[in-house]
């Protein structure tokens, strides 16, 4: 993103939620018939904010005006999904700001907005270079300019506008401005991303419950090619030797939490890197405990027909209250009612009642994803399809 000569504007208005954020990335995907090469054209993704504000007549005027600096322009946008109120108030001559600024994207040399007094007439922006990032303070190059008993911080990103401000005037004193913004590469959150998953392979284990915003949909295929000679019969020719399952699930974080999925996101790099995601669907049981050291068990597949060739070489999650055991199948045998399966020895006892669920190593099927924010709450949905581990 190039910079122009002129100083960035500063777009101040408070925004109405939600806040819809757009990441994407680009991904060549090479399939062949037992796998796939995933290759990244772009590590890290352009993010849009689409950025809706309620204003009176003055905001309106101000919004305008603002406006036709339009797309030449470079701007300083504060990032108002990552507003934090602070416990104490600001003081003029202040240098320091006290809160916790884990995960908020907060780094040297970039900027700081202190904001007051948000309402439908506009607010007051501070804006600050940042000199120091500490655990629990933002150390600003120059004392705030403004007293405040109540405001809130956030980090402030250059970003430059892209299609026109539109200005939807629902009467002469209140109307809505809407505008988007292309942000400038931010630093990669993913590189800081602390465990918030547990891992197996080397990849995270999706742990978060799928929330049901919309009845689910889930599809299980065989891609194939239909090869018609127009004169005689059909002839079908596999194109993978694998099914391929797609589904969707849609996440919510609230909190603090809010930063590291955002960071387990940007570590997928859209359609590059995968994961694991159980099942959930208690698909076997034990019909009697495993001890530490056994390597083979019996087990019910629990209302589930299950062919024991198609088990080898799938993995499974033994869910244990003190952390999930993750295993590979080895071998299988058996028939309806009962599966002899061969695994690593799991090091701990299994109880006989402990739920087991199938896992899929799946990917994003995507590389556009829409992220919605609202004041202490973030939803995303993911669409999802299975790939050879």
């Amino acid at each position: 993103m190039s910079e122009p000569a002129d100083p960035p504007h500063l777009w101040p208005f408070p925004l109405r939620w939600p806040l819809i954020e757009t990441q994407e990335w680009r991904t060549d995907v090479l399939a062949t018939k037992d796998a796939e090469q995933r290759i990244a054209l772009r590590t890290m993704p352009r993010t849009r904010l689409t950025c809706v504000s309620i204003l009176e007549a003055r905001g309106l005027a101000s919004a305008a005006e603002l406006a036709r600096g339009g797309v030449f322009s470079t701007w300083q946008l504060p990032l108002w999904h990552r507003a934090t109120p602070l416990a104490a108030p600001v003081d003029a001559g202040d240098t320091e700001v006290l809160l916790n600024t884990g995960g908020l994207g907060f780094a040297v040399g970039d900027h700081a907005a202190l904001a007051t007094g948000a309402s439908i007439a506009g607010c007051s922006v501070d804006i600050h270079e940042i000199a120091e990032v500490l655990e629990d303070r933002l150390v600003l190059t120059l004392p705030v300019s403004m007293t405040a008993p109540h405001a809130s911080v956030m980090p402030v990103s250059k970003a430059r506008m892209q299609g026109p401000v539109e200005i939807l005037r629902r009467r002469q004193s209140l109307g809505t401005v809407t505008a988007k913004f292309l942000l400038a590469p931010q630093a990669d959150q993913s590189a800081t991303l602390t465990s918030l998953y547990p891992t197996y392979q080397g990849k995270n284990v999706l742990m978060d419950p799928a929330v049901l915003r919309q009845p689910l949909s889930e599809a299980v295929d065989n891609p194939v090619d239909y090869i018609d000679n127009g004169f005689g019969p059909i002839e079908i020719e596999a194109l993978r030797s694998y099914a391929q399952r797609r589904s969707n699930i849609t996440l919510v974080d609230r909190g603090p939490a809010r930063w590291t999925s955002q960071a387990w996101l940007q570590s997928l790099r859209g359609r590059q890197n995968s994961f694991w995601l159980p099942s959930w669907g208690r698909e076997l049981g034990l019909q009697v405990p495993l001890a530490r050291g056994d390597t083979s068990g019996f087990f019910n597949p629990a209302q589930v027909s299950l062919d024991p060739d198609s088990l080898v070489g799938r993995h499974l999650m033994i869910e244990l209250p003190g952390g999930a055991l993750f295993r590979e199948v080895l071998a299988a045998s058996g028939d309806a009612l009962s599966l002899q399966i061969t695994l690593a020895a799991p090091g701990v006892a299994v109880p006989r009642d402990t739920p087991i669920h199938l896992m899929h190593h799946m990917r994003l099927d995507a590389d556009r994803i829409e992220v919605m924010h609202t004041p202490n709450r973030m939803e995303m949905s993911l669409p999802l399809i299975e790939v050879p581990a």
